[in-house]
């Protein structure tokens, strides 16, 4: 915590770049006592930011689904001879 709302805010806007769990933390934390209405708009940007890009993160890494392959006792759909 510093003295200086400027240095604040500045904190903030660095949190929201570098992201994560521990600056979304120390952000919301801080938001709670933080009493310079213009550091409380740099952090709630920093936490959105934070979140955009967590959302953006999650659709980029998930795999699209494949619906499963029914089993049909053919080898690469030919039909097994007769024994």
């Amino acid at each position: 915590y510093d003295h200086e709302p400027l240095v604040r805010g500045h904190a903030a806007w660095a949190l929201g770049r570098i992201g994560g769990p521990e600056a979304r933390l120390a952000l919301s934390a801080a938001g709670g006592s933080e009493t310079d209405e213009a550091v409380r708009e740099e952090i709630a940007q920093a936490i959105n930011e934070i979140d955009r890009n967590v959302e953006e993160r999650g659709h980029r890494c998930r795999k699209p689904e494949v619906p499963a392959k029914p089993k049909t006792g053919h080898h690469h759909g030919v039909p097994h001879a007769a024994s």
